[in-house]
């Protein structure tokens, strides 16, 4: 078991290394696309529509989608929650084994995790799309063009981007007007959020990612960051080299923030204690007032529908005060 916790911690720190990355050198690609409407969106009757259709994915990449799949493998635990969310749970034939939500997921075949996939699994199960966050090798990309599977790469970074991703998966699946009433209930609950903090006192935020060789923490352009400024505080750590990055504990003490945040997968942490008792940490004012959250991991780190669940989880954390009623 403590194998497997570690095993799943490695894989943590390389998925947010590798959007690090990805966001830094192909920012375009991930810009929100909000004006990019699909070429061809003929519809018949409300909800239904006329193929082939034009979408735009995350990459940039058009796509022609000649039909309304049935068979679809998601390759992303926030890609397997937006399915269901639309509704589309009967259509999903496969997942990735970090795949945990909604429950009735667990059942679903599993095809690999975020950095291997089974392809001889993937075309046993004959979907006709399969939707990935990372880029796959373009070995493994001809083998499902050749097999006729529409490939769709999304890899939001931001509350934006991740509607945008709701939005044209939407599109593409033949459920646009539920994609549109989950972004407008997203959008009307972050606009309490917003209001709620508005004149709140900015509080000072740090976030740890993992602490073990090193101390990690998220910068600015992450997600952590956005929803941390969403919801009252001010992350400490903007100076950071890198939306994911390590963090000189010198820096963290100097800089002193009122509140310390984690997640339940930091596998280095057993307890509060284990914060607490760090040469130094006892003068950061986050632990002299107890003032350590650990958040829950899966909806710090998935852009899904649940967005607006961690920015509400990150705002009352900041701000418990205003949550109260």
């Amino acid at each position: 078991m403590k194998n497997l916790m570690r095993y799943r911690l490695i894989i943590t720190i390389l998925l947010l290394i590798l959007i690090s990355i990805m966001f830094g050198c192909s920012v375009k690609n991930n810009e929100p696309i909000e004006n990019n409407e699909p070429i061809e969106n003929n519809r018949t009757e409300e909800g239904t529509q006329n193929y082939p259709i034009e979408i735009t994915d995350g990459t940039g990449s058009n796509i022609t989608l000649l039909h309304n799949p049935e068979r679809i493998i998601s390759l992303a635990p926030s890609h397997t929650e937006i399915l269901y969310a639309l509704g589309l749970g009967d259509k999903v034939v496969g997942v990735t084994q970090y795949c945990d939500f909604p429950e009735e997921v667990k059942d679903k075949p599993k095809v690999g995790d975020s950095f291997s996939i089974d392809l001889e699994k993937v075309l046993e199960l004959e979907p006709d799309m399969v939707i990935q966050y990372w880029g796959m090798n373009d070995e493994l990309k001809k083998q499902l063009v050749d097999a006729d599977i529409t490939l769709l790469t999304f890899s939001p970074e931001s509350i934006s981007q991740t509607l945008e991703t709701i939005r044209i998966i939407g599109i593409a699946t033949g459920t646009e007007e539920k994609a549109g009433e989950i972004i407008s209930n997203i959008k009307e609950k972050q606009q309490d959020i917003a209001a709620k903090v508005k004149d709140a006192p900015k509080v000072k935020v740090f976030y740890e990612i993992e602490y073990s060789s090193a101390l990690w923490t998220a910068g600015e352009g992450s997600f952590i960051d956005e929803i941390i400024t969403l919801g009252g505080g001010e992350n400490i750590a903007k100076d950071a080299e890198g939306a994911y990055a390590q963090y000189s504990v010198e820096s963290l003490i100097e800089k002193d923030p009122e509140i310390y945040i984690t997640n339940t997968f930091n596998m280095e942490l057993q307890s509060y204690t284990d914060i607490k008792d760090r040469p130094g940490f006892e003068n950061i004012r986050a632990v002299k007032d107890g003032r350590i959250e650990i958040l829950d991991g899966n909806l710090l780190s998935r852009p899904s529908q649940r967005v607006i669940e961690a920015l509400e989880l990150m705002a009352r954390a900041i701000h418990p005060e205003l949550f109260e009623n």
